[in-house]
Protein backbone atom coordinates (compact mmCIF):
# COMPACT_ATOMS: atom_id res chain seq x y z
CA UNK A 1 0.00 0.00 0.00
CA UNK A 2 1.31 3.68 -1.32
CA UNK A 3 1.38 6.45 1.85
CA UNK A 4 -1.05 9.06 1.11
CA UNK A 5 -0.64 12.35 2.46
CA UNK A 6 -2.40 13.49 5.58
CA UNK A 7 -2.30 16.63 7.94
CA UNK A 8 -2.28 16.57 11.73
CA UNK A 9 -4.30 19.15 12.45
CA UNK A 10 -7.77 19.07 12.82
CA UNK A 11 -7.81 20.60 8.87
CA UNK A 12 -7.68 16.66 7.47
CA UNK A 13 -8.63 14.67 11.09
CA UNK A 14 -11.38 12.97 8.58
CA UNK A 15 -10.60 14.32 5.30
CA UNK A 16 -11.55 11.04 3.97
CA UNK A 17 -15.53 10.91 5.74
CA UNK A 18 -18.59 12.44 3.80
CA UNK A 19 -16.57 14.73 1.47
CA UNK A 20 -14.91 14.29 -1.96
CA UNK A 21 -11.83 11.75 -1.86
CA UNK A 22 -9.85 11.06 -5.04
CA UNK A 23 -8.20 7.95 -3.80
CA UNK A 24 -10.58 5.44 -6.02
CA UNK A 25 -9.27 7.91 -9.31
CA UNK A 26 -5.57 8.28 -7.86
CA UNK A 27 -3.18 5.75 -9.46
CA UNK A 28 0.35 5.00 -7.55
CA UNK A 29 1.96 6.73 -9.63
CA UNK A 30 -0.68 10.06 -9.53
CA UNK A 31 0.26 9.50 -5.70
CA UNK A 32 3.88 9.35 -6.21
CA UNK A 33 3.95 12.59 -8.50
CA UNK A 34 1.83 14.51 -5.74
CA UNK A 35 4.17 13.14 -3.28
CA UNK A 36 7.53 13.99 -4.88
CA UNK A 37 5.99 17.56 -6.21
CA UNK A 38 4.82 17.92 -2.13
CA UNK A 39 8.37 17.09 -0.98
CA UNK A 40 10.05 19.86 -3.63
CA UNK A 41 7.25 22.28 -2.52
CA UNK A 42 8.23 22.10 1.51
CA UNK A 43 11.88 22.88 0.57
CA UNK A 44 11.17 25.43 -2.74
CA UNK A 45 7.42 27.05 -2.57
CA UNK A 46 7.75 28.01 -5.90
CA UNK A 47 7.45 23.69 -6.80
CA UNK A 48 4.00 24.22 -5.02
CA UNK A 49 2.79 25.49 -8.52
CA UNK A 50 2.71 22.20 -10.26
CA UNK A 51 0.16 21.06 -7.35
CA UNK A 52 -2.17 24.39 -7.71
CA UNK A 53 -2.38 23.45 -11.29
CA UNK A 54 -3.34 20.20 -10.84
CA UNK A 55 -5.80 20.83 -8.22
CA UNK A 56 -7.56 23.97 -9.14
CA UNK A 57 -9.77 23.10 -11.64
CA UNK A 58 -10.83 20.27 -8.92
CA UNK A 59 -11.49 22.72 -5.88
CA UNK A 60 -12.80 25.21 -7.42
CA UNK A 61 -15.33 23.13 -8.85
CA UNK A 62 -16.17 21.78 -5.56
CA UNK A 63 -16.56 24.81 -3.87
CA UNK A 64 -18.28 26.49 -6.63
CA UNK A 65 -21.39 23.56 -6.29
CA UNK A 66 -21.56 24.67 -2.96
CA UNK A 67 -21.50 28.63 -3.40
CA UNK A 68 -22.82 29.08 -6.53
CA UNK A 69 -21.24 32.27 -7.18
CA UNK A 70 -17.71 32.42 -9.32
CA UNK A 71 -16.09 35.09 -7.62
CA UNK A 72 -16.96 34.12 -3.92
CA UNK A 73 -15.55 30.59 -5.59
CA UNK A 74 -12.83 31.95 -6.80
CA UNK A 75 -11.56 34.08 -3.80
CA UNK A 76 -12.20 30.52 -1.26
CA UNK A 77 -10.30 28.39 -3.58
CA UNK A 78 -7.39 30.64 -3.48
CA UNK A 79 -8.29 30.13 0.21
CA UNK A 80 -7.88 27.16 0.66
CA UNK A 81 -4.64 26.69 -1.35
CA UNK A 82 -3.21 29.56 0.89
CA UNK A 83 -4.05 27.50 3.33
CA UNK A 84 -2.85 24.18 2.14
CA UNK A 85 0.43 26.19 1.70
CA UNK A 86 0.65 27.42 4.80
CA UNK A 87 0.52 24.07 6.39
CA UNK A 88 2.72 22.41 3.98
CA UNK A 89 5.83 22.12 6.20
CA UNK A 90 3.41 19.79 8.75
CA UNK A 91 2.23 17.65 6.08
CA UNK A 92 2.00 14.18 7.00
CA UNK A 93 1.50 10.98 4.77
CA UNK A 94 -0.54 9.30 6.92
CA UNK A 95 -3.56 7.32 4.64
CA UNK A 96 -5.04 9.87 2.59
CA UNK A 97 -4.38 11.41 -0.74
CA UNK A 98 -3.15 15.37 -1.20
CA UNK A 99 -6.64 15.78 -2.94
CA UNK A 100 -8.64 14.62 -0.30
CA UNK A 101 -6.80 17.01 2.03
CA UNK A 102 -7.34 19.96 -0.04
CA UNK A 103 -10.77 19.07 -0.38
CA UNK A 104 -11.00 18.89 3.51
CA UNK A 105 -9.70 22.64 3.66
CA UNK A 106 -12.04 23.51 1.00
CA UNK A 107 -14.82 22.07 3.15
CA UNK A 108 -13.72 24.20 6.32
CA UNK A 109 -12.76 27.51 3.95
CA UNK A 110 -16.56 27.08 2.80
CA UNK A 111 -18.07 26.42 6.44
CA UNK A 112 -16.50 29.10 7.62
CA UNK A 113 -16.96 31.37 5.25
CA UNK A 114 -21.17 30.91 5.47
CA UNK A 115 -20.52 30.98 9.45
CA UNK A 116 -19.18 34.75 8.48
CA UNK A 117 -22.02 36.06 6.59
CA UNK A 118 -24.55 34.74 8.81
CA UNK A 119 -22.87 36.80 11.57
CA UNK A 120 -22.60 39.82 9.26
CA UNK A 121 -25.93 40.70 8.07
CA UNK A 122 -25.49 42.63 4.88
CA UNK A 123 -26.85 46.36 5.32
CA UNK A 124 -28.45 47.50 2.43
CA UNK A 125 -27.87 51.16 1.49
CA UNK A 126 -30.38 53.55 -0.26
CA UNK A 127 -28.73 56.89 -0.52
CA UNK A 128 -32.56 58.37 -1.57
CA UNK A 129 -33.29 57.27 2.18
CA UNK A 130 -30.44 57.30 4.17
CA UNK A 131 -28.96 60.58 4.74
CA UNK A 132 -26.20 60.21 7.51
CA UNK A 133 -26.43 63.81 8.14
CA UNK A 134 -29.66 63.53 9.21
CA UNK A 135 -29.45 60.72 11.38
CA UNK A 136 -30.88 57.81 8.62
CA UNK A 137 -28.06 55.51 8.35
CA UNK A 138 -28.77 51.66 7.33
CA UNK A 139 -26.85 50.16 10.13
CA UNK A 140 -29.45 52.21 12.11
CA UNK A 141 -32.27 50.66 10.20
CA UNK A 142 -31.11 47.13 10.42
CA UNK A 143 -30.97 47.64 14.26
CA UNK A 144 -34.55 49.10 14.71
CA UNK A 145 -36.00 45.49 12.05
CA UNK A 146 -34.01 42.97 14.47
CA UNK A 147 -35.65 45.52 17.56
CA UNK A 148 -39.10 44.79 16.02
CA UNK A 149 -38.66 41.53 14.90
CA UNK A 150 -37.84 40.35 18.51
CA UNK A 151 -40.80 42.10 19.86
CA UNK A 152 -43.03 41.00 16.96
CA UNK A 153 -41.48 37.78 18.45
CA UNK A 154 -42.37 38.39 22.38
CA UNK A 155 -45.90 39.31 21.28
CA UNK A 156 -46.19 36.08 19.39
CA UNK A 157 -46.16 34.42 22.46
CA UNK A 158 -48.13 36.52 24.81
CA UNK A 159 -51.86 35.12 25.62
CA UNK A 160 -54.46 35.93 22.87
CA UNK A 161 -56.24 38.86 24.59
CA UNK A 162 -53.15 40.78 25.65
CA UNK A 163 -51.99 40.63 21.84
CA UNK A 164 -55.54 42.09 21.34
CA UNK A 165 -54.83 44.38 23.77
CA UNK A 166 -51.68 45.57 21.70
CA UNK A 167 -53.33 45.61 18.91
CA UNK A 168 -55.73 48.07 19.50
CA UNK A 169 -53.13 50.16 21.56
CA UNK A 170 -51.17 49.90 18.35
CA UNK A 171 -54.42 50.84 15.52
CA UNK A 172 -54.87 54.19 18.41
CA UNK A 173 -51.56 55.41 18.26
CA UNK A 174 -51.25 54.97 14.54
CA UNK A 175 -54.99 56.65 14.19
CA UNK A 176 -53.97 59.49 16.16
CA UNK A 177 -50.31 60.03 14.31
CA UNK A 178 -52.59 60.32 11.03
CA UNK A 179 -54.78 63.04 12.53
CA UNK A 180 -51.78 64.87 13.34
CA UNK A 181 -50.01 64.73 9.98
CA UNK A 182 -53.16 65.02 8.19
CA UNK A 183 -53.61 68.32 10.05
CA UNK A 184 -55.94 68.16 12.78
CA UNK A 185 -55.16 67.61 16.45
Amino acid sequence: MKPRPSHQSDENEDAGKGGPDISDKASSSDLEIDKKWIQRAQSDIEKFDFLYRKYRPRIFKSIMLNVKDEGMASNLTDETFSRAVDKLDSLKWRGFTFGAWLFKIARNVVALEYRRMKLKPEIPYDPDIHDPDNGNRPDLDMVKKEETHLLMMCVERLKPECREAISVSRQQRQDRFKLKVNGHS
